[in-house]
């Protein structure tokens, strides 16, 4: 059992490791430069020599395998840096919204099976029957819809009750 148990925490590093990499990669073909974000959202004006110390400051002008090993290496210390926007800690900021998030989660998972349940207990008796079309066709969509777009959805109706 242990030794299953550690199979499966050594499966994970790999695909951590791939994550950061995605993200990594994504965060560096942003057109946004870093720098230039944080000094405007400072209402600064960002000039080539603020702009070099910024870059210096958030270690962007080492090359960029220098720069992965750093991310990997804090990311596996759960240091997860300083906002480029806001400067403040991306934990304190990720904290910050976890409530909204959990309501969002807790609230999706609620409304799920006050539907699903209902409606598979219908689905098994009246089998081929217009409720058992319509649970189908509602499984069909529930896993089709995107859910970056559902969560927009749960908000938007959330907060207009």
């Amino acid at each position: 059992m242990v030794s299953y148990i550690a199979k499966r925490i050594f499966a994970v590093i790999p695909i951590v490791l791939f994550a950061i990499f995605i993200m990594f990669v994504f965060i560096r073909l942003s057109p946004v430069d870093p720098a230039e974000a944080y000094l405007t959202a400072a209402n600064i004006h960002p000039t080539e020599e603020l702009l070099a110390e910024k870059r210096h400051e958030f270690g962007l002008d080492q090359p960029m395998a220098v720069q992965y090993v750093q991310t990997i290496v804090k990311v596996f210390q759960l240091d997860f840096g300083h906002s480029y926007v806001t400067n403040q800690p991306v934990w304190d900021e990720v904290t910050a919204r976890m409530p909204a998030t959990l309501q969002l989660a807790v609230s999706s998972i609620f409304l799920a099976v006050l539907i699903s349940i209902p409606l598979g207990f219908l689905s098994a008796i009246y089998k081929n029957s217009l409720i058992d079309r319509f649970s189908r066709l509602l499984s069909y969509l529930g896993a089709s819809i995107p859910q970056f777009w559902l969560g927009y959805l749960l908000i938007f109706f959330s907060r207009s009750s």
